[in-house]
């Protein structure tokens, strides 16, 4: 009976030793060179989007790559290393998404699957890419000054993103006219006179002669004018330019500010930005 009992437990002892417990996966990390590669990947670790120490050095890795210092035959030109490099900067959230599908193209290249043509068209249009939409320049959060020149066309750029809240002022107490014989006008023009025909830029509702009017141009090229007059609250329906004028029928030349003794008048202007 006991020979029974002992050879049972030997029989499950046998059997027990028979099961492996399961192991972990691998998981690569850093720089590594698979078998049959002719080259290394940088595999990026996992990590939260609030680890910038981690986020800068994956950044970093891939970067060393691409500007060539790992002669491995992978490097894209300065310009667009200098456009990754800015992008990536500018929105650091997209480091672990591109250091992904970077991955994958090396993967590809490494193990001779495909030629480094489908890994240099991505690169190459990759800065692009990540800033597609966005405004290429600050949004206007802040003052811009500068006096209105009469005798002058478009001027006093501002440059705005799309959804920028900007009330554009003129003083209201200084006058010019637009001819000899012409009345002394402020920013609102005469408003005994609407603005007719081709010559001048603006004749919509609130177009009168003399009336100071913005153009708008946004990154397409559509332009759009309007009466600003002693001032306006407006939103940019897109990224674009901003520019001021008096509209005139285009003869500058005799175009003058009021004067009173020595003094002479000279409108101050304003972009003042109403988001913070």
């Amino acid at each position: 009976m006991m020979r029974l009992v002992v050879c049972g437990a030997l029989l499950m002892s046998v059997a027990g030793c028979g099961k492996k417990a399961p192991q972990a996966p691998v998981v690569l990390q850093g720089w590594h060179q698979l078998e049959g590669w002719k080259g290394s990947c940088y595999f990026p670790p996992s990590y939260k989007d609030s680890d910038r120490m981690t986020q800068n050095t994956v950044r970093e890795a891939i970067m060393s790559q691409w500007s060539g210092d790992r002669d491995d035959g992978v490097s894209v030109s300065e310009t667009a290393l200098e456009r990754i490099e800015t992008a990536l900067l500018g929105k650091p959230d997209a480091v672990k998404g591109v250091a992904r599908q970077n991955l994958d193209y090396c993967k590809r290249y490494m193990a001779g699957e495909t030629s480094f043509d489908p890994w240099s068209g991505w690169l190459s249009g990759l800065g692009r890419t990540l800033t597609e939409g966005d405004c290429p320049w600050p949004p206007l959060r802040y003052q811009q000054h500068d006096y209105l020149e009469v005798d002058q066309a478009w001027h006093f750029e501002g440059r705005v993103c799309k959804g920028d809240r900007i009330r554009i002022k003129v003083s209201a107490m200084d006058q010019y006219r637009l001819s000899d014989n012409g009345p002394w006008i402020n920013a609102e023009g005469d408003t005994s006179e609407r603005a007719l025909g081709e010559k001048y830029e603006c004749t919509i509702e609130g177009c009168y002669v003399g009336t100071v009017i913005y153009r708008f141009v946004d990154q397409q090229g559509v332009t759009t004018i309007g009466p600003v007059g002693t001032g306006i609250e407006w939103t940019a329906p897109e990224h674009g330019t901003l520019h001021l004028q008096v509209n005139d029928d285009g003869t500058w030349f005799d175009n003058v500010w009021r004067k009173k003794g020595s003094l002479v008048d000279h409108a101050a202007i304003s972009y003042i930005g109403l988001d913070e």
